[in-house]
């Protein structure tokens, strides 16, 4: 297989050498990120092979913890459409509950991943891939619960209680995103951690986003960015009667351009990407003749700016559309050509048309004819190389969570399995193909690696931090056991009148950790008495503003070793700009006393 065809594997062989080879992380990411479309093989040029249509993620900027991307799919023309035809952000987020043939369900919508439930928000019981979630409605607000904890909270757009927007969204950590509408639309975008986004508008379109640090800027809804420092604008045109997005200006005043087709089969979608200072398309799409019974316009190849072309034929729904009552249709395949000539087939099984799944790969035929059958339902299981072996991924039966990753050796090699990793999870209150399980069930107690080395966790489950981390015997049989503090914090940001004021409600921060340095630890303390322990603190700046609540810097103490009581502490400070990217940092210094 040639080298740039690993692109080609993102949902089955590139995803699977990433899960095997990847650590798998321990306790509760906090980040806001842009959820991307639920695909399952993507093509080198960005095309989800399911259906053949175009795919593109840009993330325009980011302030502190908070950052503001676009995504576009071609196949969905009336997503959010704030940026124009098939445009959205990743602050688009929606629940509604509906009625189609007879058939109540209710939906939440974050960015590009959808999670969908039978009945009414108050009596919903999820689908297989939904296992650990939960979508409840308190009042008139729908509240949608992910499997990290982090808990979504959506109100009515005027008095229509079954379609709602994001008002806040609200991690474990503490960290709050509060999202203010104006018009029915999303106006300021702010974090307890003091920080904001402001999206200014033409229309129904979003004509600028802007980045403020609110120790530093006061805002409101009637803050615009005329004038902000980080910004970026978008323009528009008008392409087969379509709002189409044609120019974005990013924080550099660097311009990227698109082209949609203007007539045909695919009039009004993007077939054209310039990158800034370029008049040739990085991208240029060609569409299918004809739909596919489906109704999609799917792209049938693809020109690069060298004027190499990918070609595309895909069965796109086709089978499955054919004989609607057929509730175990043929697979569906996309065939790739490459520009060489070389040829890869991906079949999908994706269900009946009465019955849609969402659509995942079950083989895949290389270049050169090597066949790699997948098994999936809605996450990868196992994948068998042309070879005979296979990687294979368990998870829990309640929230769906990785917790084994094996290469199972070739039938009659004499080899043994490998496990990679294996993780165990709390039992006593997580039932299986539960509709909600809470944090604890989703955090591992053990991990186990390939060496039959196990570290054992402990959390605080109010936020999902790590208490302890009991590490493998080392030579001598001691296990090192790292013990984790924490506390809450707020933010200081700008008030209405010029002064400073702590934000509403606090975060919760690391601010001590443990550890002995040569014994085992005992309770909570090391069984070669005070002298062995290592101290490390974090300092997050003074209670008064401005402040952003970023580390400013780590002091280690610990006894010089030799010494019966001689302990030294070690500072190192770090430097942010205002919109917290870090720009500088000391060395661990004896006689530092504190960090400005």
């Amino acid at each position: 297989m040639k080298l740039r065809n690993l692109a080609i594997f993102v949902g089955s062989i590139g995803a699977a050498i990433a899960l095997l080879i990847s650590p798998m992380s321990v306790g509760v990411a906090h980040a806001q990120n842009n959820p991307p479309e639920r695909t399952f093989m993507m093509s080198p040029t960005g095309l989800n092979l399911l259906d053949t249509t175009f795919v593109q993620n840009v993330q325009d900027f980011s302030v502190g913890s908070l950052t503001f991307s676009r995504s576009y799919v071609s196949s969905d023309p009336d997503s959010g459409a704030y940026f124009g035809r098939g445009w959205t952000h990743n602050f688009d987020m929606k629940a509604y509950y509906s009625i189609t043939a007879g058939q109540a369900k209710s939906t939440v919508i974050l960015g590009r991943e959808t999670h969908v439930y039978d009945g009414q928000p108050s009596q919903n019981f999820p689908s297989d891939y939904e296992y650990g979630t939960k979508l409840t409605i308190v009042g008139t607000s729908m509240i949608f619960t992910n499997r990290d904890g982090t808990v979504y909270t959506f109100q009515p757009i005027g008095s229509n209680v079954n379609y709602q927007t994001v008002s806040s969204i609200a991690y474990t950590n503490g960290t709050v995103i509060t999202i203010t509408n104006v018009s029915g639309m999303p106006k300021t975008i702010v974090s307890n951690l003091g920080y904001g986004i402001v999206l200014d508008y033409s229309g129904s379109q979003v004509s600028a986003a802007c980045g403020f640090n609110l120790a530093v800027t006061y805002i409101t809804t009637s803050t615009t960015c005329a004038g902000a420092t980080l910004k970026t604008s978008y323009g528009y045109a008008t392409v087969a009667g379509k709002t189409v997005l044609q120019t974005v200006t990013d924080v550099s005043s660097s311009v990227t351009t698109y082209g949609y087709q203007s007539t045909g089969n695919g009039a009004g979608i993007l077939n054209c990407v310039r990158d800034p200072g370029s008049a040739t398309c990085k991208i240029t799409n060609a569409f299918r003749a004809t739909f596919t019974k489906r109704g999609k316009t799917v792209i049938s190849s693809q020109t690069l700016a060298d004027g190499t072309t990918w070609q595309f034929a895909c069965t796109c729904g086709d089978n499955a559309a054919n004989d609607p009552d057929n509730l175990n249709p043929d697979s569906e395949a996309t065939t790739v050509t490459e520009p060489g000539g070389a040829t890869a087939v991906t079949a999908f099984n994706v269900g009946s048309a009465q019955l849609p799944t969402p659509g995942v790969a079950i083989s895949f035929y290389d270049e050169i004819h090597r066949y790699f059958p997948i098994s999936y339902d809605d996450l990868p299981h196992a994948m068998t190389t042309p070879e005979g072996y296979s990687y294979q991924w368990g998870y829990t039966t309640n929230g769906r969570v990785l917790s084994s990753r094996t290469i199972k050796a070739k039938t009659g090699s004499g080899l043994p399995d490998l496990a990679v990793e294996t993780r165990t999870f709390p039992t006593t209150g997580c039932p299986a193909y539960s509709s909600f399980t809470t944090l604890s069930c989703n955090l591992p107690l053990t991990s186990t690696d390939a060496k039959g080395n196990t570290t054992v966790y402990t959390y605080d489950y109010t936020h999902g931090g790590v208490l302890t981390e009991t590490k493998p015997a080392d030579s001598n049989g001691v296990q090192a056991v790292v013990r984790n503090s924490y506390g809450q914090r707020y933010a200081w940001i700008k008030n209405s009148g010029g002064g400073y004021s702590q934000v509403a409600s606090p975060v919760w921060l690391l601010l001590e950790t443990r550890s002995c340095a040569t014994s085992a630890t005992v309770g909570n303390a090391c069984s070669a008495g005070a002298t062995d322990e290592v101290v490390t603190t974090y300092d997050y700046g003074p209670n008064s503003g401005p402040n952003n609540l970023l580390l400013r810097g780590v002091v280690v103490t610990a006894n010089v070793p030799g010494s019966p009581s001689n302990p030294v502490s070690l500072r190192t400070c770090y430097g942010y700009d205002w919109q917290g990217n870090k720009i500088s940092e000391t060395k661990p210094r004896a006689n530092l006393t504190s960090c400005q």
